[in-house]
């Protein structure tokens, strides 16, 4: 019976491995989204600080939004990457200058 069993979870697990990998080659298959352009993410990106302009009580200061987003974005993509705004930029920049 136990070696029944083996045999038969082998099998399955191989079938489902050869079918995965049949249809996860197909085209269609993937379900990333490759229509992303750079007046896409403008687009919506505008459309989101209108809807923040729109619906948020009071006034918002853009300038910390976009440091926000942008910092939000860079860490998306690598967590180790850092975005320094104008302020925290001069800062370093007078540091360096200063040593």
């Amino acid at each position: 019976m136990n070696k029944q069993f083996s045999i038969i979870a082998f099998i399955l697990i191989a079938a489902a491995a050869l079918i995965g990998g049949i249809f996860g080659r197909l085209p269609g298959g993937s379900s990333a989204n490759n229509s992303i352009t750079n007046e896409s993410v403008s687009s919506d990106y505008s459309e989101a600080l209108k809807v923040i302009d729109e619906n948020y009580p009071t006034e918002i200061d853009r300038e910390n939004v976009l440091d926000s987003s942008i910092q939000q974005m860079l860490w998306t993509l690598d967590p180790h990457s850092s975005f320094f705004t104008r302020n925290e930029f001069r800062k370093l920049y007078e540091e360096q200058q200063s040593q």
